[in-house]
């Protein structure tokens, strides 16, 4: 139905397999290429083209699909959502599960991995409210204190966990230090059952196994370095991607290049409920409408309806903190003479040498002596004096500004959270040169070595990033690491 697409599109999967170092003789590879002959022999498949292919698997993806090593004996099932039932559970591989996923299965070697408290068994937590136990199926007969509920039920589901093994079972528990013969052990589980004369014949309590470790390097993988291959002449880049790229190369990599979704913070989303908030306030009033207080905070409502925060209580403390600032910032600006608002939300584009900037500036307002103030809003923690002088983002600003016909005077962040302003009355061109080219230049040759730093906490690419994966052990030459109980 799709000849020529089809081969087009097995062809660029094999070109990407031999980019990424992957035999084309792999299971994995070949495993991939029998599900993509299966799309497009399927009937939600319309055109056979990549890009249709790539949203395909962002929504199968979403889904929850998954592909297993071993493709299902009846085609339509590939495409059903997925499946409690692995095809290849009896492949010879290391499986990772929670206690909870392994419920119903069972394998021939089962370790378990922190058998010691407040890991495993967890320690109980107070609820911020007491649910009423008259509304709790199942619990309002139990005349049990909520601990001795929470410890039964760590209990039940260390059994599940032990007996899931088949063969042999491997509990791990960090030592005590303690003379005492049998102290040594962790309590809870781990003493309990080296403890238990009836099944003593049947365990053993090892010493911690000595390894040597390999130096741990922070080189950046090869797959990533394939994102600069395509930038070649010109390359685009905003404030907030040349601050990224300063901040960590690899997130700017993998954000930027690779474009791999990164969940937006509460924070990004709170900051485009109240930039979107202000610019109507503004617009209305280019208009001649004066909006009150009650009108913009509800704009904000709206808006800030959209996002996606998980946690309750976040959501309503971001919503009542945007309140209380947009209604200080109206009635601050009662207060003052209107601005001449030029515009808001203005788009840029610019070069500098054969590098596209692009962005949009929060607003411009005509001065008295003819010139032009840059401001950009900040719904963070406030900038000073030092940051406006510094900002590559004011400063490109500054420059697109320039190139628009206007006289800038002044460039400065605006502070929601305490309604200050920290301005700059120039830009140092030469510097905003120099960094915009240095990140460009860095992009084109594939530096995107990471950068550890505090900013690694809240990084949406832990899981991906060498810098903040978790330390590997293997026979070497190098220093002697303890492992096991």
């Amino acid at each position: 139905q799709h000849g020529s697409e089809s081969k087009e599109l097995v062809q660029t999967i094999y070109a990407a397999a031999d980019l990424l170092g992957l035999p084309r003789n792999s299971i994995e590879l070949s495993r991939f290429l029998d599900f993509t002959r299966k799309w497009l022999g399927s009937r939600i498949c319309a055109t056979g083209k990549l890009s249709e292919f790539l949203e395909f698997l962002d929504l199968y993806r979403e889904g929850g699909g998954t592909l297993a090593l071993c493709p299902p004996e009846r085609p339509e099932e590939e495409f059903a959502g997925p499946s409690h039932e692995d095809a290849s559970e009896e492949r010879d591989a290391v499986k990772l599960l929670t206690v909870h996923a392994a419920k119903g299965l069972e394998f021939k070697n089962v370790f378990v991995l922190r058998v010691v408290s407040p890991s495993f068994p967890t320690n109980y937590k107070e609820t911020l409210f007491e649910f009423p136990r008259e509304l709790s199926p199942g619990n309002y007969r139990v005349e049990k204190a909520d601990d001795q509920i929470h410890r039964e039920e760590e209990r039940r589901l260390f059994y599940v966990a032990i007996t899931r093994a088949r063969d042999t079972l491997t509990l791990y528990g960090k030592k005590r230090a303690s003379k005492k013969k049998g102290a040594e052990i962790p309590p809870t589980y781990l003493r309990e059952l080296a403890d238990d004369q009836a099944i003593k014949h049947a365990t053993s309590v090892r010493d911690p196994i000595s390894v040597q470790r390999e130096e741990v390097t922070l080189e950046t993988p090869a797959w990533v370095t394939l994102a600069a291959e395509a930038v070649r002449g010109k390359i685009e880049l905003s404030a907030s991607a040349i601050e990224a790229y300063a901040t960590c190369p690899m997130k700017f990599a993998l954000q930027k290049r690779w474009r791999l979704p990164e969940e937006p913070s509460a924070a990004l989303q709170y900051g485009a409920a109240m930039h979107t908030a202000l610019k109507d306030f503004y617009e209305a009033a280019s208009r001649g409408i004066d909006r009150t207080g009650d009108e913009t905070i509800e704009i904000f409502r709206r808006e800030f309806e959209l996002a996606k925060i998980d946690e309750e209580l976040q959501r309503k403390l971001y919503e009542r903190q945007g309140e209380e600032q947009l209604r200080q910032f109206i009635a601050l600006r009662a207060l003052e003479p209107k601005p001449q608002v030029v515009c808001t939300e203005k788009s840029i584009r610019f070069t500098i040498d054969d590098i596209v900037i692009n962005g949009r500036i929060d607003r411009i307002d005509c001065l008295e002596g003819g010139g032009v103030l840059v401001l950009d809003y900040k719904t963070g923690a406030p900038r000073n004096t030092l940051d406006a002088v510094t900002s590559i983002q004011l400063g490109l600003y500054w420059l697109a500004t320039e190139l628009e016909g206007h006289r800038v005077e002044r460039a400065a962040f605006y502070n929601l959270e305490d309604n200050t302003t920290a301005e700059t009355e120039s830009v140092k061109k030469e510097k905003i040169y120099d960094k915009v080219i240095e990140v460009a230049e860095g992009i084109r040759n594939a530096d995107f070595a990471p950068r550890p730093g505090f900013h690694c906490r809240n990084c949406g690419y832990r899981s991906l990033c060498p810098a903040t994966v978790e330390t590997v052990f293997a026979p070497g030459e190098k220093k002697a690491a303890r492992l096991g109980v």
